[in-house]
């Protein structure tokens, strides 16, 4: 027996044909387009690559010769590891301060990987600069001297590449080299004020109160015996006094010069 006849059965087998159809059409669609996003994907990719490696070589570049500059010498390097594929590759940083041998960061005091750091950081910025960039305590770790190094770099950075730096810092030397400063601090017990002082203008009214002093300087100088050519050398103790705490500094440069110009001289500040 042939069981009972499904009259609908044509019907359906050219309904299902047709979904069959639209699916067969769909999945060559799909085919497609998944074809053309790896194409896609593979050219971003090749082009990724190159950027990257392109950005690497002038970073590396860049951190290699501000590295030098802040440690008076010694070598640096970038090398990209565990991975053939500049996308996928680790990134480790190769460091030799002077008298010492290349080894990783990680091997570091703390000032020289704060120094390190500051150089990779800036090696970046001069890559593509950015407006702003905050650091925070990055002098923590610094003594003075590595502190002016860091400010000189810093100042440096400031010129080529207009950036604005955010620093926050309590080390005396940082905050001499702003051009402006922003603090808290608290008159009376449990009120707190904020204050900002423009460093620029404060160093001009120095300055000016500083004139008298320096004449004095001059004076003393020449009634001690040295003519303006620097022929005669200065023996002996040089008193001057200072109007401020604060214009000491100011007064540096010319001590120096003349302690540079007549080592038998001693300048005392009062």
């Amino acid at each position: 027996a042939l069981g009972a006849v499904n009259l609908r059965a044509e019907d359906e087998a050219a309904e299902y044909g047709e979904r069959l159809n639209s699916m067969k059409s769909e999945r060559i669609d799909l085919t497609q387009a998944i074809a053309k996003l790896r194409d896609g994907i593979d050219e971003l990719n090749a082009e990724g690559r190159e950027r990257l490696i392109a950005a690497f070589d002038v970073i590396n570049t860049n951190f290699k010769t501000l590295f030098e500059a802040l440690f008076g010498g010694g070598q640096a390097e970038l090398k990209l590891v565990e991975s053939d594929d500049p996308l996928e590759a680790g990134l480790e940083i190769y460091a030799c301060p002077p008298g010492k041998r290349l080894s990783v960061m990680s091997l570091m005091s703390g000032g020289e990987q704060a120094l390190t750091a500051a150089a990779l950081i800036f090696g970046v910025f001069l890559a593509n600069p950015a407006p702003v960039c905050v650091l925070d305590e990055v002098d923590a770790p610094l003594d003075d001297a590595n502190v002016t190094r860091f400010c000189d770099l810093m100042d440096e950075m400031t010129r080529r590449t207009r950036t604005r730096f955010l620093v926050i810092t309590h080390h005396a030397v940082t905050m001499a080299r702003m051009d402006r400063l922003f603090g808290v601090t608290m008159v009376e017990q449990g009120v707190s004020q904020l204050v900002s002082v423009d460093l620029k203008r404060a160093e001009a009214l120095v300055a000016e109160r500083l004139r008298p002093a320096l004449a004095e300087l001059v004076a003393a100088a020449e009634s001690a015996g040295w003519c303006m050519d620097g022929r005669l050398p200065l023996q002996g103790q040089l008193s001057i006094a200072a109007p401020m705490s604060f214009g000491i500094r100011h007064l540096g440069p010319v001590i120096a010069g003349f302690a540079r110009a007549h080592p038998g001289l001693e300048v005392v500040l009062d």
